[in-house]
């Protein structure tokens, strides 16, 4: 196994390309460790194409106090089915903010949130935009192992042509903790009769003093909103293409407005063109 670290140990002015920070180790790493320092703040930006090795591993390991946002870009059709893992363990205090972007590839991937220390926190959204005969499949996991710990995990995709998404959602709370929160859902418009989604979330709960949600929903456009959008003159194309994005967005907030919203806003908007 060949294996590349990044240590960020100051907060840099700047957003981090993973790729460059690893030059010619991410040609042929396949395990990467990324250590974000105690009260470091960092952003990152891991953008690749099709070129990743078949079968991939990235570990972000935020030490107490540290704070990760991240964006995540996965782009190209890759003809045979590619595997990758991220995990996030966060240490006390610690928190991360991800956007996962996948457009485009046969992939399966796996992301894990684990919550070790006493008030960390991860919020990890994924998108996923498929077209023609892709198949992603993916496993979304958060562990909590420490009490006052919290996470999110948001989907929101967009599924045409005869594209598959499989989904596996799961919340696992270990045994005699409190204050725990953490919320999972998905969101998928199909754009395809041929399309095909299965979703599973799961809850495996082993304290009683949480609060854990999840939930799952599959639909189309609201044929009330487009109609509306035509009557003040926006075509069906575009109303369509506006629709899309505003659904694809719906885990910005204010936290996420900077360079991170910025990248994913112009990568989604690119991606919907292939399915438009």
């Amino acid at each position: 196994m060949n294996k590349a670290q990044v240590i960020i140990d100051n907060t840099p002015s700047m957003p981090i390309d993973l790729k460059q920070s690893l030059q010619e180790q991410a040609k042929t790493a396949d395990k990467i460790q990324v250590v974000i320092g105690s009260g470091v703040k960092a952003i990152i930006v891991d953008s690749i194409g099709p070129s990743f090795c078949a079968k991939r591993a990235i570990e972000y390991c935020c030490q107490e106090g540290a704070s990760l946002m991240l964006f995540s870009e996965r782009t190209g059709c890759l003809n045979e089915l590619s595997y990758e893992t991220i995990t996030f363990y966060l240490a006390q205090n610690s928190t991360v903010q991800s956007v996962h972007l996948l457009a485009g590839v046969n992939l399966q991937q796996t992301v894990i949130s684990s919550a070790e220390g006493v008030g960390a926190a991860a919020s990890i959204s994924v998108v996923p935009i498929l077209w023609d005969e892709q198949k992603l499949s993916l496993l979304l996991t958060q562990n909590h192992s420490a009490s006052q710990t919290s996470s999110i995990v948001n989907l929101y995709g967009a599924i045409s042509g005869k594209a598959q998404l499989h989904e596996n959602a799961k919340t696992d709370i270990g045994a005699q903790l409190k204050e725990i929160c953490a919320k999972q859902k998905s969101s998928i418009m199909m754009l395809s009769p041929q399309a095909r989604v299965l979703t599973s979330p799961q809850l495996a709960v082993q304290s009683r003093q949480i609060s854990a949600t999840h939930g799952a929903a599959v639909g189309s456009f609201d044929s009330s909103i487009l109609y509306y959008a035509q009557l003040r003159g926006i075509p069906l194309q575009v109303a369509k293409s506006i629709y899309l994005q505003g659904f694809l967005l719906q885990w910005a907030d204010d936290a996420y407005r900077n360079e991170i919203y910025a990248l994913a806003k112009r990568s989604i908007s690119q991606a919907l063109n292939q399915i438009s």
